[in-house]
């Protein structure tokens, strides 16, 4: 709200108009640069800064230039049913605004209605125009199938990040991946079998339920970011998927279960760097876990509400001084949440070194991770 303000007062001012590289305005004069980083620094997801973009966007051309490339860079953020429906209006009665969408989650509040047939046939008009995304994420699990309906005729050639969480789709979703062999990140619901090699070759990052991964990581030796998400495992892993495990540097666990529901999986993950837990088990034993993963150097690990125990600082200090390989454990409550970090420092040399070098942890900062942390982890900071 501060920052707010202080772009706000700014229009009480008048820089020297001997500066160059002024745009043409109406209002009053900035650097190119500052007229970006203003609106930059607004987030569309809050309603105070959508009300200061607004302001902004009458404020001058060139203010309203930036403004609306910014609304429209990227739609990551839920809304009712009603306001999806005039955004996807918006899109389709002006050639303009489409073209600007990088990035579009649709994610919607639930208000008791459902979108009807004219919502999905508008839906998909409006994705047929957009026709430069580069991520495009699908996050309403409970529909029927409907990737037929919504992506029929669809063409990113800038696509990179996909995710599709309604189950039913698989068949529909082949012709869309065929178009889209450039993917590299890929978040899926999936039933069906495991499709050609072939398809996607140049995936880096699979997630999913068990089913999904058992279907897309063998045989895709490029991948090596995983996110496994599940609350039970109906579906086993194979043996080629605890195969592909070597070659995965980044693995996320989501889910009500236990590093020890999956049969020494901990052995197969030889390279992994990173690990993320969300959703710990207090029962998990994570020393255990821990000592089989010979190249890890990072810890991330979320707790649900209501478990009877607390990652701690005291515990993330114990897993730093037996795991030598170990650098960095960030630790919160939620993954929307703040978090603790806990690092391994420069020890000085009349210290010591090794596990008795308490004092190398420095103590615990907050660190924010993004919304999307866990299906991106190239975000984590």
């Amino acid at each position: 709200m501060n920052t707010t303000r202080t772009i706000l007062n700014l229009f009480s001012y008048a820089l020297p108009s001997t500066i160059p590289n002024f745009l043409p305005t109406q209002g009053p004069q900035l650097p190119v640069d500052l007229y970006r980083h203003i609106v930059r620094s607004l987030s569309v997801s809050s309603p105070y800064d959508r009300h200061a973009l607004s302001v902004l966007a009458r404020a001058s051309r060139s203010f309203n230039e930036e403004v609306t490339l910014h609304l429209y860079h990227k739609i990551n953020y839920p809304l009712p049913l009603k306001a999806h429906a005039a955004f996807v209006r918006t899109l389709c009665n002006s050639t303009r605004y489409a073209p600007l969408v990088r990035v579009y989650t649709f994610e919607m509040i639930n208000h008791g209605s459902s979108p009807d047939r004219a919502f999905w046939s508008t839906l998909n008009s409006a994705l047929l125009l957009m026709i430069n995304l580069v991520e495009f994420r699908f996050l309403m699990w409970n529909l029927p199938p409907l990737a037929h309906t919504l992506l029929d005729g669809c063409g990113y050639p800038n696509l990179k990040i996909f995710q599709w969480d309604i189950l039913g789709d698989e068949e529909s979703l082949m012709p869309f991946f065929e178009r889209h062999p450039q993917i590299r990140s890929l978040t899926l619901a999936w039933g069906g079998h495991p499709p050609d090699y072939a398809l996607i070759p140049h995936l880096d990052f699979i997630g999913g339920d068990m089913t999904a991964l058992n279907a897309f990581l063998p045989g895709r030796p490029r991948i090596q970011k995983v996110h496994l998400e599940s609350s039970t495992f109906e579906d086993q892993p194979t043996a080629e998927f605890y195969c592909a495990l070597g070659q995965v540097k980044w693995f996320t666990l989501q889910g009500n279960f236990r590093l020890a529901d999956l049969p020494d999986i901990a052995s197969y993950l030889s390279r992994v760097e990173v690990l993320q837990i969300h959703d710990l088990s207090p029962r998990d034993d994570l020393d255990a876990q821990l000592s089989k993963m010979q190249n890890l150097r990072r810890l991330i690990v979320s707790d649900v509400y209501g478990t009877e125990e607390e990652f701690s600082e005291l515990r993330g200090r114990k897993l730093l001084r037996d795991h030598p390989t170990l650098n960095c454990i960030d630790f919160g409550k939620d993954i929307d949440d703040f978090y603790n970090r806990l690092s391994r420092g420069s020890a000085p040399a009349e210290q010591g070194t090794g596990s008795d070098a308490v004092d190398f942890v420095s103590r615990p900062k907050s660190v924010y991770l993004p919304l999307n942390w866990m299906a991106d982890p190239d975000n984590v900071p």
